[in-house]
């Protein structure tokens, strides 16, 4: 199952500066971010070239690394991560017996997520394309989403070089 941000954790009201909270800094540009069951997350570092893996008690160790500017992640059922490059135009699979691989080649600057630059806020668009803000004060450009196995929402910024854990109302 792939970790995304669910339409229930987009709650109509925007988060205030108090449920922000960054929960780790210093990486080049945090453009992709997985969380791994409870408590590990995968975070591309797109300046970096590496993908790292990030422990509940903030330790890192690199997963993938000599790959150029790498951007999305998704892993599947069987445990194998995808991590697609912005600049080599692929994904890459990562088996869980670490085995690499490229699954797919000739793409246009694969991403995994589109945000305007300078754009230091999350939006809400509707189905009806109504858009409303519900994550302001970010340092950096939102340039990351993912999920915590908690439901709450996790941002990356570039520019700022961090990772937020957004805590938002559960139902």
């Amino acid at each position: 199952m792939l970790a995304s941000v669910t339409a229930a954790a987009f709650a109509a009201t925007t988060a205030s500066a108090q449920a922000i909270e960054p929960i780790l800094q210093g990486f080049s540009a945090p453009v992709g971010i997985h969380a791994l069951g409870d408590a590990d997350l995968l975070v591309s570092n797109w300046s970096g070239g590496t993908v790292e893996r990030v422990g509940a008690n903030g330790t890192r160790a690199v997963f993938l690394d000599g790959i150029s500017s790498p951007a999305g992640i998704a892993v599947d059922a069987t445990g194998a991560v995808f991590v697609s490059s912005y600049s080599s135009d692929i994904i890459v699979r990562i088996a869980p017996d670490g085995r690499r691989e490229t699954v797919a080649d000739g793409l246009a600057t694969p991403t995994g997520n589109d945000s305007p630059s300078g754009a230091s806020v999350v939006r809400r668009v509707s189905f009806d394309g109504q858009a409303s803000v519900v994550v302001d004060g970010l340092s950096g450009s939102a340039v990351a989403l993912g999920s915590a196995a908690n439901g709450d929402l996790l941002v990356g910024t570039w520019g700022g070089g961090n990772v937020y854990r957004v805590a938002w109302p559960k139902s």
